[in-house]
């Protein structure tokens, strides 16, 4: 990507503005309707959670899922209006209950790393043998 470059003139004054590309998590194409824009936005988001669960066991792809149903939730905040108090109901409780179920294994996780990390070298001493 390029950086957008402005020069703004003030007066004796000049000042030149760079404008850095963002990542951005969602965008609408200006050939779509918004409706559709907002459907292929969380589709993609859906995707993306579900792609990050499949690929990895690893146990920080569970923040990944969760942040990707932060960014659903966000969406569906914007369109409430639009699409009416029951839809944006039940919609919100199904993302909401999809966070809850990796709500223990993300304080598995950061249980175990806090654990480590105050247990120190001496964790070993601490790891249950049959």
């Amino acid at each position: 990507m390029s950086v957008l470059e402005q020069t703004f003139c003030i007066g004796a004054n000049s000042w030149k503005l760079i404008i850095l590309p963002i990542a951005m998590p969602f965008h609408f194409k200006k050939s779509e309707s918004p409706a559709k824009g907002v459907r292929r936005v969380c589709c993609e988001r859906i995707g993306a959670a579900l792609g990050r669960l499949r690929k990895s066991r690893h146990p920080a792809a569970v923040h990944g899922v969760r942040k990707e149903i932060k960014k659903l939730r966000a969406i569906f905040r914007l369109v409430r209006g639009e699409i009416g108090r029951g839809v944006y109901r039940k919609g919100a409780k199904a993302l909401r209950e999809a966070a809850d179920s990796l709500t223990a294994p993300r304080d598995a996780r950061v249980m175990l790393k806090a654990f480590g990390k105050l247990a120190g070298r001496d964790a070993r001493k601490f790891v249950c043998r049959d």
